[in-house]
């Protein structure tokens, strides 16, 4: 692609531009048949025709070619590579991750959104009861989250650790959640077994 190369051309600053009034159209070589007159092709026409091919061009840091005539096939392609790579890079760069035993991971879904997973574990002792023979945490386990939801889905706990013993019965419940933290409990057949249980809570950052 290139300016045209012809006799009588000007400057970019010498250019012919659009007329400021008028009613924009189509182009006709008109119909003497019906007395149609034909279009006057104005310069300003193609000055603007080349202008908004080229700009494409030198945006994708093209230079003009006038033997190549698959530049601006080719500086479409380099300028949809670039926005792709931008958009990977600002979402990655929007995920955060903490990772480890307590840790969360913050997924962007939008410009101003993120889904937050957070999950973690809490301990405590078996140290009410028995009722049926089960020992329980009698005051529950208290845990603030890794970070702070804007907005809390579902908070899940599980995974208690085995006590020896067969029969146990070791579980981990909870008892109530926010966009802060959660109770949790434990309980077995054990008193004042140390119990480990594990949790996932689910939001919005």
């Amino acid at each position: 692609m290139q300016l045209a190369i012809a006799s009588n051309t000007v400057s970019e600053a010498s250019r012919d531009i659009m007329p400021t009034s008028g009613t924009p159209g189509w182009l006709t070589d008109g119909n003497p048949a019906t007395g149609v007159p034909a279009s006057g092709d104005a310069a300003c026409n193609m000055n603007m025709i080349m202008a908004e091919i080229i700009q494409p061009i030198l945006d994708a840091g093209l230079t003009l070619d006038a033997t190549d005539w698959g530049q601006l096939s080719a500086a479409i392609k380099i300028l949809i590579q670039k926005g792709i790579t931008a958009a990977d890079l600002v979402a990655l760069d929007q995920i955060a991750c903490q990772q480890g035993t307590n840790g969360y991971l913050k997924i962007p879904v939008s410009a101003t959104q993120s889904i937050l997973i957070q999950w973690g574990t809490f301990t405590g002792v078996t140290d009410n009861g028995p009722t049926n023979g089960i020992y329980e945490c009698s005051a529950g386990i208290v845990v603030s989250w890794p970070i702070a939801f804007s907005t809390l889905f579902i908070a899940l706990a599980g995974n208690a650790t085995d006590v020896t013993g067969y029969g146990q019965q070791e579980q981990a419940w909870i008892w109530s959640s926010n966009v802060s933290g959660g109770k949790f409990s434990v309980a077995c057949r054990t008193q004042n077994a140390t119990m480990t249980g594990s949790y996932i809570a689910i939001g919005m950052a």
